[in-house]
């Protein structure tokens, strides 16, 4: 569905990341997103954000078309899926709630070799590390 959904797109669209991009410099101190933990950013903030996300993936996953992401949704997780796709690759967001087999069989099935994700998210949800996670934990310290 997804794959048929691309074929038939408007040509004439920008890119989402692009629109981004634009949008944010056009509203700089406006809102942009919130989540339920109450964490509220104005555009300006989430473009820097999402930038920081772009220059880590670029360095963490050279070669890569596909990044999993398995997070709750949340501000960091919008901030991620934008930078994942400023770096020019295809976020595929992996379902949290699903098992750690059906995870892995989507891992396999997209050839995902790096996964952002979270220690909090392995811990509650009983899923083991994989080869590849990131801890946004450990991203974030690193900005």
């Amino acid at each position: 569905l997804g794959a048929e959904a691309f074929a038939r797109r408007d040509q004439g669209q920008r890119p989402l990341p692009a629109l981004f991009l634009e949008t944010a410099k056009r509203n700089w101190r406006r809102f942009s997103m919130a989540d339920s933990a109450g964490r509220r950013l104005n555009f300006g903030r989430a473009l820097i954000g999402a930038l920081l996300f772009r220059r880590l993936i670029l360095g963490r996953s050279r070669g890569e078309e596909m990044i999993g992401v398995l997070l709750p949704p949340s501000v960091p997780t919008a901030l991620l899926n934008v930078g994942i796709s400023l770096a020019g690759k295809v976020p595929v967001n992996l379902n949290y709630t699903a098992s750690a087999e059906a995870i892995g069989v989507a891992i396999e099935r997209c050839g995902i070799k790096t996964i952002f994700t979270s220690e909090q998210l392995l811990e509650k949800a009983r899923i083991g590390k994989r080869p590849g996670m990131v801890m946004l934990e450990e991203a974030a310290r690193s900005f």
